[in-house]
């Protein structure tokens, strides 16, 4: 029998769940109304960033992690990339 061993505290997904949050410092928390979309609750989940404070941190996340710096902002839209079998879905 196939048995999952699961360790919430690994040191490299510790830095990748870092760097993903370290991506949105200085959104806003907000308490929203919870909204009814086809009889579900919803509870809407909205970027408030603006473009140069989000640009600025995803070049500090990627000067952090050694990767190449991006010279400009292509979107809002960010991927999480590890190896396989290493968490991205617990990230």
């Amino acid at each position: 029998m196939l048995k999952f061993q699961f360790d919430a505290n690994q040191p490299y997904q510790l830095k990748a769940i870092k760097s993903v949050t370290d991506l949105f410092i200085q959104q806003p928390i907000e308490h929203p109304d919870i909204q009814s979309i086809g009889g579900a609750a919803v509870i809407p989940n909205t970027l408030r960033l603006d473009n140069h404070i989000l640009f600025k941190n995803l070049q500090t996340v990627q000067e952090q992690n050694g990767l190449e710096i991006s010279p400009k902002l292509r979107g809002r839209d960010f991927s999480v990339e590890m190896e396989t079998g290493t968490g991205k879905t617990y990230i």
